[in-house]
């Protein structure tokens, strides 16, 4: 018997081999007694196996000899072949001794240039391996097939005769054929003459050939695969048409983006439906980018998108900030200019792939690039009309959705914008908000159109081409409706001879129907035709999807170094081109014709193989590229673990969760930590344990940020744990700062001061001056929200010290955002002003819009209290900038209320009531109500003020049946005061005072403080004004 490792390893490398699901079967009928038929004769002798018997054991050689065997044969089998005999190492194989085909020889040549790929394949898992090879030899001619004594049919002759000296004469790993079969395959194969030769036994010198790989027949054949790329669109009349009214829905009157989704199974035609589409548009700027299986790297799409558009190939950040900025002058808007400005240096950082961003350190750094990237789009929106194609959205990463998200929801459109996707959703990881997408999805083929499509592969210039009634009946069956099963179909057949013209293009069968097996699936139809190409073609094919759909050819040049392997790569890769497996994109860049291609070919891989290749790819990225870890990060991670190296998987899967959660990508972060819980679960060193505490913090992120509390606080309970016993005062300090902050949220007080006071003897203990700062600026907040402001602000400003020292810039411009909030608060106008002021110029020089908003809105604040008007609504209409652009709806409704209330302080009612308009525009986009609530009370007022009345009292109502629902009893109280000031000008005197004895109730119900409901206050004063007598509330004072 075999060795257990020998004997697995083998099995693994042979058994695809031997796979049934081949195009052309072999099935026959039974052999008649005697018959004389003309027959490819093959003999094949394993040689080398001699000097193998050294090293093992003869009973384990002869196993081994037996195992190789009997997968030969089944390749004989997958040719149509026929296994006559085997003896010893050595086998006898006919072609067309059952069943003749059009071309038995060049069946008996294809059979034996496969055999010899699949020993130097195997080859090198054997001890002594150098020694394993194979020599051939192959006539044609007549024979008679008969059974011998045993009952064995065997075949005899010259043929057989002739086969077998000729085997004898080839040298190792070579393939000897005589001239009967050179002539057989014709141009099918190219041949390199070796010469006359006088052979035992034969009567005359016989001239010799050696077959060297595909002929001009079959490059023919492949120049076919060419036309995939200009097939015609077929009957897809009705999803067309679809896409063109969604374009023209485009130019509505609704100025918002109209979205389409085009569904569908794999290889269904989704991108060549949404390709034809294209052709047909002009005058639109098409934004194209592809999410990639297996490429986690956030905002992928969108860096895909944003390199072509900026024509970004290996420039450096500060190249490509350059060509940012001159896009930005070329602007037309400008605001739009200096918000490019502000984000130029963010952009140009993630679409570096040889970034060191500082960024990384900045904790709100995936919404900086989410808002960047959508600014970035807005100004290519003012350039004129787009067109946003997003291929396979079902791989898309989690930051990238939220770019599209926050695109769509941002109701600020220059020009038209239409966004077509395409999906399959079956694999679809992803759940998209909004409900306004149009929905294709394609349906199979009917054999009518299937037989269009495959008919122009088989058409030349002059003309289309037909197939006969037999083998179209046949393509229908096999395709099953779908196009691409049905191009690969048709291409495999063509590939191994299975259909021939019949002249003037009208194809046929070269075998009759029966013996014609179909494969089950793509992934065999694609084997099938990889089974069929060069070595060296195959190899490159192999090595490039273990890369990916998409992959670099330094990559591919440094593994083929690696591996020593000698192909010529450019040529290599033309002709996979041609053949329809690979295609080169608009941008001059290569990649698989479809990600179909791609998995089926990685899957004929062995897994032995798989592994090293990874390896080799995995080491190579390091090499080629070190300053794109970040980046490259999740795709290393994938290749270590597929090579199977726990060590650098560990390695690797800590920096990807680190990049995962810089970029929020909350499920990432789950996988990621659970992996490395598990790689590391024995905590056997530091590392390990390190890794794992780092797992378990961003996990507790995940779940807090969540509202999975519990399980959070169950985690920093684990990590503190883990820290005491390991005497870890830095993750101790950590831990308890996350638990302080849980403990918040909560409204669980009681332990909070003595943690936050443990937390930064740690961080001293530590030594660690940054997360001395982090817990300085947490407690501050705490203490601040609690009310202890004095308190609050010294630790404000013990933080700030720190973060000023250390030079973080978005830790320092929070830090005086929130000593501005304070001060404000307090009635120190002029430091607050100062904080906000410092604030902004390094919200600025970050290009963090999100900073920026929040400091702007204080400022302005101080601003209207210090009477400078005017300031506090230039302000405030830049922060409502800031705000609209990263998305919050919330704060965008509360600074346009805040607008209106300047302008009906400066008399401009009419532009009050636009600033109130687009509050509640605002917050019923968003879906909040409290914001909604008081923009209709505040509309009603002015309306109220500008003497129409009726629509005054209609938004009042409004406003308290909302503030009813979320029980907000003072907007409440505002409503029913300013509809009662309505009621009277109107001369409603009853339904006044019944609507201010309303007020009168809840100001007592929920003791509010005299002074803090002006509304009501100005209602009293009418009254009186009036002399219409009333019941104040209790304690309630008016000056």
């Amino acid at each position: 018997m075999l060795p257990p490792e020998i004997n697995d390893l083998l099995e693994e490398s042979l058994s695809r081999y031997a796979g049934k699901e081949r195009l052309l079967s072999g099935k026959t009928r039974r052999l008649r007694k005697g018959e004389r038929r003309r027959v490819a004769v093959l003999f094949l002798d394993l040689a080398g196996f001699t000097s193998l018997s050294e090293s093992l054991d003869h009973e384990v050689v002869h196993s081994l000899i037996s195992r190789i065997m009997g997968f030969l044969s089944s390749v004989v089998e997958s040719f149509g072949g026929y296994v006559d005999k085997f003896e010893g190492d050595r086998l006898m194989a006919l072609f067309g001794a059952k069943a003749s085909a059009e071309n038995d020889s060049a069946r008996a040549v294809s059979c034996a240039l496969r055999m010899l790929d699949i020993l130097e394949e195997v080859g090198p898992l054997f001890p002594g391996s150098d020694c394993i090879a194979a020599r051939t030899g192959i006539d044609f001619g007549s024979v008679t097939v008969a059974p011998d004594p045993g009952g064995h049919l065997t075949a005899m002759g010259a043929t057989v005769n002739l086969a077998s000296r000729i085997e004898e004469l080839a040298s190792p790993g070579t393939i000897m054929v005589t001239q009967e079969v050179r002539k057989e395959c014709g141009e099918l194969f190219r041949f390199k003459v070796h010469g006359t030769v006088d052979i035992r036994g034969i009567s005359s010198p016989v001239k010799l050939f050696i077959p060297l790989g595909p002929g001009s027949i079959q490059f023919e054949r492949w120049q076919r695969a060419r036309r995939l790329s200009d097939a015609p669109m077929v009957n897809r009349v009705s999803e067309t048409e679809t896409l063109m009214s969604t374009l023209r829905d485009a130019f509505g009157e609704k100025k918002k983006p109209v979205l389409i989704r085009i569904t569908g199974e794999a290889g269904i035609g989704k991108s060549r439906l949404l390709h034809d589409f294209l052709l047909q548009v002009s005058d639109a700027q098409i934004l194209h980018g592809h999410a990639r299986p297996y490429v986690r790297t956030p905002f992928w799409i969108w860096i895909d998108i944003l390199r072509e558009y900026l024509n970004v190939e290996n420039e450096t950040s500060e190249e490509i900030k350059g060509k940012i900025l001159e896009f930005a002058e070329d602007c037309s808007d400008r605001a739009m200019q200096v918000k490019l400005k502000e984000v130029s240096r963010i952009i140009a950082n993630l679409l570096s792939l040889t970034r060191i961003d500082p960024m990384d350190e900045m904790p709100e750094v995936s919404r900086i690039r989410t808002v960047a990237i959508r600014l970035m789009l807005d100004a290519i929106s003012l350039k004129g009309f787009i067109i946003l194609v997003l291929e396979d959205m079902h791989w898309i990463d989690e930051p990238s959705i939220k770019v599209l998200q926050l695109f769509l929801e941002s109701g600020r459109f220059f020009n038209p914008i239409m966004v077509a996707a395409t999906e399959r959703p079956s694999e679809r990881t992803f759940d998209i908000k909004n409900n306004e997408w149009k929905i294709i999805t394609l349906e199979a083929f009917c054999s009518d159109d299937i037989n269009t499509i495959t008919s122009y592969i088989i058409s030349d210039d002059q003309g289309g081409g037909s197939f006969e009634k037999d083998l179209e009946d046949l393509i229908t069956r096999g395709a099953r409706g779908n196009p691409f099963y049905a191009e690969e179909l048709v291409l495999g057949l063509i590939d191994s001879g299975g259909i021939q013209p019949h002249g003037n293009l009208l194809w046929g069968l070269s075998l009759k129907a029966d013996q014609v097996e179909i494969p089950s699936s793509v992934q065999s139809l694609i084997q099938a035709r990889i089974d069929k190409l060069p070595r060296d073609e195959r190899k490159i094919l192999q090595l490039v999807s273990i890369i990916g759909v998409d992959f670099r050819i330094p990559v591919l040049e440094r593994m083929l170094a690696d591996l020593e392997l000698e192909i010529n790569l450019s040529r290599t890769l033309d002709a996979l081109i041609d053949k329809g497996f690979l295609a080169r994109t608009e941008s001059d860049r290569i990649s698989f014709r479809h990600d179909l291609v791609q998995t089926s070919v990685y899957s004929t891989m062995l897994v032995h193989n798989r592994r090293i290749i990874h390896r080799c790819i995995a080491e190579a990225l390091e090499m080629l590229y070190p300053d794109e870890s970040s980046v490259l990060a999740p795709i290393l991670f994938n290749h270590w673990r597929a090579a199977g190296d726990d060590e650098k998987t560990l390695e690797w899967a800590v920096n990807a969760l680190e990049s995962a959660t810089v970029n929020e990508q909350s499920e990432e972060i789950l996988r990621l930590a659970d992996i490395i819980l598990d790689l590391a679960s024995d905590h056997s060193n530091k590392d390990k344990w390190l890794a794992s505490m780092k797992a378990l913090k961003a996990k507790h992120g995940v779940l807090a940020w969540s509202g999975r509390v519990s399980e959070a606080m169950e985690i920093i309970d684990n990590i503190l744990e883990n820290a005491r016993e390991r005497s870890n005062p830095l993750i101790e300090a950590q831990a308890l700062r996350s638990k302080c902050i849980l403990l918040q949220n909560l409204g669980e007080m009681n332990e909070i001061d003595s943690l936050f006071k443990l937390a930064l003897n740690k961080a001293d203990e530590a030594d660690n001056e940054r997360l001395k700062g982090l817990i300085y600026g947490s407690l501050a907040n705490y203490l601040s929200d609690t009310g202890k402001s004095v308190e609050a602000l010294e630790y404000y400003e013990k933080a700030l010290a720190i973060h000023v020292k250390l030079g973080s810039g978005s830790n320092i411009s929070a830090t005086y955002t929130n000593i501005g909030n304070l001060l404000s608060r307090r009635g120190d106008s002029d430091r607050a002003e100062a904080s906000y002021r410092n604030s902004i110029k390094i919200s600025r020089e970050l290009g963090s819009r999100y900073s920026l908003g929040y400091a702007l809105n204080g400022y302005a604040i101080v601003c209207a209290r210090k009477g400078d008007l005017k300031r506090a609504g230039e302000l405030f209409e830049e922060a409502l900038e800031c705000q609209i652009d990263i998305g919050n709806k919330a704060l965008s409704a509360s600074i346009l209320n805040n607008l209106g209330i300047l302008s009906r302080m400066q008399g401009e009612l009419d532009r009050s009531l636009d600033f109130r308009l687009r509050s509640l525009d605002m917050a019923r986009a968003g879906g909040i109500k409290q914001s909604e609530c008081i923009s209709l009370l505040n509309i009603g007022n002015i309306y109220r003020l500008m003497g129409d009345l009726e629509p005054a009292i209609k938004y009042c109502r409004e406003s308290r049946e909302i503030s009813v629902q979320i029980n907000d009893p003072f907007s409440l109280c505002h409503s029913l005061s300013i509809e009662s000031m309505a009621e009277i000008e109107i001369g409603n005197l009853e339904s006044s005072l019944r609507l201010f004895d309303q007020a009168v109730e809840l100001i007592e119900e929920y003791d509010m403080k005299s002074g803090t409901i002006e509304d009501f206050d100005e209602l009293v004063e009418m009254l009186r004004s009036k002399n219409i007598s009333c019941k104040l509330p209790s304690d309630w004072q008016i000056d």
